[in-house]
């Protein structure tokens, strides 16, 4: 028998899918991922109720997005690390530039993928490998969010029936 995502999906409703909006600056993605453990937030449309997740899918941003737009304290030099001045430049700019571009500026738009709860865990598996992705969005009718199904999710299921 072919596992669905829905399988995945068992024991996860009423979980609370947590979205941003563009307009979102890249600081807000950062605390939000760190203080839930995630690594993909998906982006919705500006004018839909933040606390609702079915507004209009429009990107998703993850932590890789975000280690790719930002620098890191070492690109200060070997030194930075004993250097408190330097450090505390560097922590500074990283901040400024967090808080000073909002989400839209690196969010992934073209390439989001979503998935019914029917598909199979195989059709994830190639959607996620062919387009090099650790996440797909999973949608109802109307691309209404239902989860987000990651690379972790399925190595889980792989695990328990092995």
């Amino acid at each position: 028998m072919t596992k669905q995502i829905s399988d995945i999906l068992k024991g996860r409703s009423g979980r609370k899918i947590i979205t941003l909006t563009p307009n979102h600056n890249l600081a807000d993605a950062v605390e939000i991922m760190a203080r839930h453990n995630i690594h993909h937030i998906p982006i919705i449309e500006a004018d839909s109720d933040k606390d609702s997740p079915n507004g209009r899918l429009q990107g998703i941003i993850s932590d890789r997005d975000l280690r790719l737009h930002s620098r890191s304290p070492f690109d200060y030099g070997p030194g930075v690390r004993n250097n408190n001045d330097t450090m505390e430049k560097a922590v500074s700019d990283i901040m400024n530039d967090l808080n000073n571009h909002t989400i839209s500026t690196i969010m992934t738009k073209s390439m989001v993928l979503t998935l019914k709860e029917d598909d199979s865990i195989i059709n994830a598996i190639d959607v996620m490998k062919e387009a090099d992705v650790s996440a797909i969005i999973i949608t109802k009718d109307k691309n209404e969010i239902v989860d987000i199904v990651t690379r972790t999710d399925i190595m889980d299921v792989l695990k328990s029936i092995l």
